[in-house]
């Protein structure tokens, strides 16, 4: 019979899901950036920052990704005299357009 701590860990586990854990070893010079940043308020604590770093690096590779698939576009594809044009017509439009 398992114990209440047993079954309630196991009870926690499933609620939860799975959660994977990183170990990783920073320089004295990593920690002191890291506990900085926690004392500035970007994290409350130094897994917090870690945790919010990761997802920024991904926001960025994202980003990256995403302007990278912009400009591939735009190289297969240049922009026509005629598609410069229109851009100037409509733009003239929108100002014509405003209350000013």
């Amino acid at each position: 019979m398992r114990s209440t701590t047993e079954a309630i860990r196991s009870w926690h586990r499933r609620l939860m899901g799975t959660r994977g854990s990183v170990r990783a070893r920073f320089s004295d010079e990593e920690l002191s950036v890291i506990d900085r940043l926690v004392s500035e308020g970007i994290g409350t604590s130094r897994e917090d920052v870690v945790r919010q770093a990761v997802g920024w690096y991904d926001d960025a590779l994202k980003r990256h990704r995403v302007g990278k698939a912009i400009e591939d576009h735009y190289l297969r594809h240049p922009q026509t005299e005629a598609d410069h044009a229109q851009a100037m017509a409509n733009a003239i439009a929108l100002t014509d357009a405003e209350s000013w």
